[in-house]
């Protein structure tokens, strides 16, 4: 464990080197250059600040400017950006002579591809502040996006001269020196050189530019600047991974004349650095997220900033002796029968059956399970049923609920009591069905629990699980996805109670003990072995021995900082926390023994339940203070059907609110979230993580008032764009034939079916632009993709037939080839399974959908469903049967859920024919499904009706469970004679670059979600980072086409906001009386960020084509080195040449902090 350190005052932070023990710590404007109190000009050190003309506002118009201005830079943040567009345009109406608002807006608008308001926005902010030095960034880095490099370059110089501290400003141009610099140039070089030993002279042991100036001095042979940089590097090195360590003193062994070995040597390392802490905390204080073109500006440059801390703490609080409990969710009035007591540990309330009813599960006495009455006042029903009758019997001291494989319901871990022979926590599954399964406790040799916290302690947006065991020894286990956890410390930490709280308000959740001695500790753990570090906090003068102790963190006051609560049967002490972020004991009569903290009337006000006698509970109830500070309850609530793959209340996650400067974060811990706002009248923005990763915001909630945030929805796969001629438009996706690591069950992983892909892309959707066609690839979701190879078939084909290939998802696969037919035929009548006529819904390929099916309670399954199709007339015995529509998949997560319990799995397709009797037979099983949007499925009719004549139409019926959705069926004839001239096109550039994320719109604009999303390429939503990334080396931007050539493993790995942008070399145009066609061929994998995909955490495992069955981690263990990755050892160079851009989620954890 990191030493621990006694903060200087109650509540300061702790400060340490992030990289190491040696060099001075940053200053606060050199690391924050974008504060507007760093904006200093350069100038001597006795004169006066420039002057600038006053901004004045009357207070309603400041309060309305405030909440314009901080909810755009929030938007803005979290992806929002028309929001962000329309509200800093309305910011900038109210304070027109403020710079911050036309520099912000100028991103906004320039995200939105608008160069022209951009232009003038950036131009308007310039002319009122043209001695700040971060208003001269941004209109550099807006200029260096819209190409114009020179004036970039000046106007970064000119941020330089304004400010010497501005670091951002020193590395922006250094990069863009080093874009623009040509062999020789020395004039570049020694430019490059002085911005680089400028940072160093103010941030000596920043990592990025300790190598960069390292590979400069290389490249020069300038023996001593190498030397100079890896003797400094050795003084970081102290915290290194040892390969990293190992590869330093390699390159110090080198020879630093020699360019080319110390530049492979310097490579290396920096691939080993650039994971750790210190190496991206060094990058953040240099540049912005990728895609971000520079940070917004978060404090008025003209106008008085909006406080930035809470408001005072209010110490006139009181609360009411405690009285009987009213019905609410704080605790029950008293307890259930069989269970003699009402609060924690012991009980729990707990909606185990994703109703969003709070029901019971009590452990002492042994184990009963209730679930709320359905009805208001209806009595809890007994469910003890569901759980084998041995393990219920058993005795136990304590109970809690954590989702521990991440598939959306709720499980029990239970501590055995004391007497018990094996005191090895007994964990149960809950299977979803009102049945539960005993499974072996991934707590390694841990045989009691005392106190148990979940939360997602390291960001990396997995839950995790901290727990004091029977001897009092804290346990940490980070959780490492599909169901397994490991060890990670801290050592040699003891505690009498736990709480995970942002204790030191940083954004970060902490893990706080309570000592036997008093003690109050914050330990903070940067995700990697032996990253913790520690603070005092306070000092609890009468703390318990007798091991009722307990720990809450929450906001009594409304001030808008967490304060903190120590309890036990024999007394209760609280600490407010102020302004200033210090700790004063609250002087009010608190009640003995609380046991749950939170609002039990409604009132706004944080209340005390406490124990009572007969083990029943009580409240005491929070009569205020002097102050009448405002407050926001967030209440999340997952959907209740067609997902489950988040608990009802979205317990462990993590909901995060921000107003003005002012940005807080809490876990979640039952149905509501309670933040104070302090003097704020609304918040800017909510933002809910879930358990399941995803995000999501809602704005502009006013204070005093319920956010209920419902959960939404996510897809898969990368999307393929092509230009029409007039613009480029959204074809389909691909690649939908090779997950890897998607979960089938709990025990299984699914192999690759087959990595070609094939897609079909119609004439009319892909023309010439000089010569040339131009396709696009993007990755927009939660994935990271290895594009392998990429060709474009053109195939031209006489007028009057159809070509197409058969796009299914199906085991075994299809053919890849292309199938030639006469004109499709509309089918005569279709009939759903209700008996409705449907033939509107699917005669023509409209948009329209066959969705009148119900859907059932996980994503991708519905109620066992058909339609009946009337073929049309003349159908022959060898017509194929062309269906487009689109599939709404399941995922790694639902795939487990369904495999516990008594659930119906996904049955693909099934054609069924008349049996001549009345009834139905089923002709051609397991025909699989569309392979994801717009697909076509092409399937043989052949044999179907033995080949005798037909009264009447021929009948037949297309029967899934799974969620998809017909636009079309028609009938085409198969022309397997026909001419045909196909040329596969290798692609003529290929150049991966950042995009950003499409807005989508559904099909038909009702926001259905039976329609696909389709997105707009023209509409960008924003950059950053939509999604946790997967952690890892990813393909750097710019030319990839050496390795899309040829199916060798060597592949471009895209991350979500990447695109590939591709250009094909057009042949001649198809002769008289012939018409064109294309398919795209790609071949590669696709991995999601699901939390029960195998290795969903980070980009390798590497997948490869020797081996198609990607590993599993209960199998291969956790994650090894990329050194020893097989691809890696193959294709080493690779990670030297191309994948050098490393990606981690920290922008996504982040989220709305300023």
């Amino acid at each position: 464990m990191r030493p621990h350190v006694t903060a200087a005052g109650p509540r300061a932070r702790l400060l340490r080197r992030p990289t190491g023990a040696t060099g001075a710590v940053v200053g606060l404007c050199a690391a924050l250059p974008l504060l507007a109190g760093c904006d200093r000009a350069a100038r001597p050190p006795d004169a006066p600040p420039p002057t600038a003309a006053p901004v004045a506002l009357a207070p309603e118009a400041y309060a309305r400017l405030v909440g314009a201005f901080y909810t755009g830079v929030t938007a803005y943040r979290v992806g929002d950006n028309d929001r962000a567009r329309a509200r800093l345009a309305e910011a900038a109406e109210i304070a027109p002579g403020e710079p911050a608002v036309w520099a912000d807006r100028a991103l906004a608008d320039l995200r939105a591809g608008d160069r022209e308001a951009a232009l003038a926005a950036v131009a308007e902010a310039r002319a009122l502040a043209p001695e700040s030095s971060t208003v001269a960034l941004v209109a550099a880095l807006v200029s260096g996006r819209l190409g114009e490099t020179d004036q970039a370059l000046a106007l970064l110089r000119e941020s330089v001269t304004l400010d010497g501290a501005n670091l951002r400003a020193r590395y922006a141009l250094a990069d863009e020196l080093g874009r623009g610099a040509v062999a020789g140039d020395t004039a570049h070089d020694a430019e490059i050189a002085a911005q680089l030993e400028a940072i160093l002279a103010a941030d000596p042991g920043n990592l990025v530019v300790l190598i960069e100036r390292a590979r400069q001095g290389a490249k020069a042979g300038d023996a001593a600047v190498v030397a100079r940089m890896l003797d400094a590097l050795v003084w970081e090195s102290a915290v290194w991974p040892a390969d990293a360590r190992a590869k330093l003193e390699e390159a110090r062994a080198a020879d630093p004349t020699n360019a080319k070995t110390m530049g492979l040597k310097l490579a290396q390392l920096n691939n080993l650095v650039v994971t750790t802490p210190g190496y991206q905390q060094s990058l953040a204080r240099l540049t912005s997220a990728v895609g971000d073109v520079a940070e917004p500006i978060e404090v008025f440059l003209r106008l008085p900033p909006p406080a930035a801390t809470p408001a005072e703490a209010d110490l006139a609080l009181s609360f009411a002796p405690p009285a009987a409990a009213a019905a609410g969710d704080l605790v029950p009035a008293a307890p259930l029968a069989d269970c003699p007591s009402a609060w924690p540990p012991a009980a729990i309330r707990v909606d185990w059956d994703n109703d969003q009813r709070l029901d019971t599960v009590c452990a002492a006495g042994g184990l009963r399970v209730w679930r709320a009455g359905e009805g208001e006042g209806a009595p809890d029903v007994d469910a003890t049923a569901g759980v084998e009758p041995g393990v219920a019997a058993r005795a136990y001291s304590g109970v809690w609920a954590v989702d521990i494989d991440l598939e959306g319901d709720l499980d029990l871990v239970l501590s055995l009591a004391g007497d018990a022979p094996d005191r090895t926590p007994v964990v149960l599954r809950n299977n979803g069905d009102g049945t539960w399964t005993a499974l072996a406790s991934p707590f390694g040799d841990v045989a009691a629990i005392a106190d148990l916290r979940w939360a997602d302690l390291d960001g990396d947006t997995d839950p995790d699980v901290a727990l004091v065991d029977a001897g009092g020894a804290v346990r940490v286990f980070d959780n490492e996805r599909a169901g397994q956890y490991a060890d990670v410390g801290p050592t040699d930490v003891r505690a009498a109670a736990l709480a995970v709280a942002d204790a030191d308000a940083d954004g970060r959740l902490d893990l706080v003990t309570l000592g036997t001695d008093g003690a109050v500790v914050r330990h903070a753990w940067d995700g990697t072995p032996g990253g913790w570090s520690s603070a005092d906090l306070v000092r609890w003068t009468a703390p318990p021995a007798d091991g009722s102790a307990r720990l809450w963190w929450a906001d009594l006051d409304n001030n808008g900082a967490l304060d903190l609560v120590a309890s036990a049967a024999g007394g209760t002490a609280a600490w407010l926390v102020g302004s200033d972020g210090g700790f004063a004991p609250l002087p009010a009569v608190l009640p003995a023994g609380v046991v749950a903290v939170g609002d039990a009337d409604g009132d706004g006000r944080v209340d005390l339940g406490a124990a009572a006698g007969g083990g029943t509970a009580a409240v005491a109830l929070n009569q205020g203070g002097e102050r009448d500070y405002h407050h926001q309850v967030v209440r999340p609530r997952a959907l209740r059907e067609g997902d489950q793959r988040n608990n009802a209340f979205g317990i462990g996650g993590d909901a995060m609110i921000r107003a003005g400067l002012v940005a807080q974060v809490q876990p979640i811990t039952g149905p509501a979230v309670h933040f104070g706002l302090g003097t704020s009248e609304a918040s800017n923005v909510v933002r809910i993580r879930w358990p399941n990763g995803i995000a999501q915001a809602e704005f502009d909630q006013p204070a005093d008032a319920t956010v209920v945030a419902e959960q939404r929805l996510k897809g898969s796969c990368p999307w393929l764009f092509a230009h029409d001629g007039e613009a480029v438009r959204f074809v389909t996706d691909v690649l939908w034939k090779s997950p890897i690591g998607l979960r089938l069950n709990a025990q299984t992983t699914a192999g690759v079916v087959q990595t070609r892909d094939w897609v079909n892309v119609r004439g009319d959707q892909l023309s010439v632009r000089d010569g040339q066609y131009d396709l696009r690839i993007t990755a927009e979701l939660w994935e990271t993709h290895y594009f392998d190879h990429v060709a474009l078939m053109v195939v031209d084909h006489p007028a009057g037939t159809e070509v197409r290939v058969d796009e299914r998802f199906a085991v075994p696969p299809p053919p890849l080839e292309v199938r030639v037919t006469g004109p499709s035929r509309p089918i005569a009548r279709a009939v759903d399974d209700a008996g409705r006529d449907v033939t509107d819904r699917v005669v023509a390929r409209d948009g329209v959908y066959l969705d009148t099916f119900a859907r059932g309670a996980y994503q991708g399954i519905a109620a066992d469903h058909h339609v009946e199709v009337a073929l049309p007339e003349g159908t022959a015995d060898g017509d194929v049967l062309v269906a487009s529509g689109w599939v709404y998949p399941t995922d790694s997560s639902v795939n487990v859920a369904i495999s516990q319990g008594v659930h119906e799995a996904p049955r693909d397709l099934s054609l069924e024919v008349p049996d001549g009797r009345g009834g139905w037979t089923v002709a051609r099983p397991h025909l699989g499904f569309p392979a994801g949007k717009h697909k076509t499925m092409l399937i043989d009719l052949a044999g179907l009706y033995g080949g005798a004549a037909a009264d009447g139409p021929r009948r037949l019926r297309l029967r899934t469970n799974m969620e998809v959705y017909w636009d079309s069926l028609a009938v085409a004839t198969p022309l397997p004679d026909a001419e045909l001239r196909r040329r596969t096109l290798p692609a003529a550039s290929a150049d991966l670059r950042y995009r950003g994320f499409s807005y989508t719109n559904y099909t038909d604009g009702t926001g259905s979600r039976t329609e696909p999303e389709v997105p707009d390429y023209d509409r960008l939503s924003g950059p950053g980072q939509m999604w946790p990334d997967l952690v890892g080396f990813y393909t750097r931007f710019g030319d990839v086409r050496p390795l899309l050539a040829d199916v060798d493993d060597r592949y471009v790995i895209l991350n979500a906001g990447d695109e590939i942008a591709l250009r094909f070399d057009a042949p001649a145009a198809p002769p008289a009386g012939w018409v064109r066609d294309f398919v795209f061929v790609s071949d590669g994998w696709e991995k999601d960020g699901d939390l029960n995909t195998s290795y969903s955490k980070t980009v390798h495992p590497l997948p490869s084509h020797d081996r198609p069955a990607y590993t599993e981690p209960w199998n291969d263990g956790p994650v090894g080195p990329l050194a020893d990755d097989p691809v890696y050892q193959a294709h080493a160079q690779d990670w030297v040449d191309y994948h050098t851009r490393h990606v981690t989620p920290e922008r996504f954890r982040r989220g709305v902090w300023p």
